[in-house]
């Protein structure tokens, strides 16, 4: 081989090399191994249709399903604008743009504070770092749910869900058969709560139920966002003591009602 051809197929193997390398480099940029795991949403493992899941999408608008009854379309901004001090966010979240009085979808804070037919329980306008997301409400069942926080990877469900409904829409002895029934607890004065085997928490007052859901990150704060509890639309406010559950109204309790966890 002539040194002209030595000199050539040297400067072919080192032009391979160079881009073996490069590969390699965008190989390994694609995988961020500093990058936290996905999050385990609390509260959604028994029940996957009672949760608000944001799909897969690369525009900014993401679909949520609230409870097996209904399908609402809730537009979300998947960037953070800022997050408060105490803020506990784990990768997945963002506290998302500040509550603006209504959000893309759903209904306006003012028509929530209206409502009357029974307090509707919410965290505010911001809790834990996130921002209030959509007030959504299903036509066809008396419910109300409230979304903190955006996901910056989809599919996922936002990082809090709190939903509302009449005291007699999910009764204790209708979760997991009834099993689970006995374990009630009193909290804020006699409001009864039942913790649920997948993380999440039912509470019973007065005359409404609520469903509060977190992210595993926010697990050791669900005690503290049951002390928070308000309702939107009436006086009570957070750590006010809250009246036992008033079942007199619902069906004979000795036959159990169908509810979804």
């Amino acid at each position: 081989m002539t040194p002209a051809r030595r000199l050539h197929s040297r400067h072919r193997r080192l032009l391979l090399t160079a881009a073996l390398l490069a590969l390699v480099v965008a190989a390994c940029g694609d995988a961020d191994p500093s990058a936290p795991a996905a999050h385990q949403p609390v509260g959604l493992a028994a029940s996957p249709t009672a949760a608000m899941e944001i799909p897969a999408t690369a525009q900014p608008a993401s679909t949520a399903t609230l409870l097996p009854s209904a399908t609402v379309t809730l537009t979300v901004a998947p960037v953070a604008t800022r997050a408060a001090p105490d803020a506990v966010l784990s990768g997945l979240f963002q506290p998302g743009p500040p509550w603006p009085g209504q959000g893309t979808q759903g209904i306006a804070q003012q028509e929530a504070e209206q409502l009357s037919d029974y307090p509707v329980f919410w965290l505010g306008e911001q809790v834990a770092g996130y921002n209030l997301q959509a007030i959504l409400r299903d036509a066809a069942t008396p419910w109300i749910g409230f979304a903190y926080g955006t996901c910056t990877e989809s599919p996922c469900t936002p990082p809090i869900q709190i939903q509302s409904e009449p005291v007699c829409a999910t009764l204790p002895e209708s979760l997991f058969g009834g099993s689970i029934a006995d374990d009630l607890e009193t909290v804020r004065g006699e409001a009864q709560l039942l913790r649920l085997p997948d993380g999440h928490v039912r509470l019973w007052t007065g005359q409404v139920g609520i469903r509060l859901s977190v992210d595993a990150s926010l697990a050791d704060q669900v005690d503290q966002l049951v002390h928070q509890l308000r309702a939107i639309n009436g006086p009570i406010q957070p750590g006010d003591p809250l009246p036992p559950p008033d079942f007199t109204s619902c069906p004979d309790r000795s036959t159990p009602v169908i509810g979804s966890v």
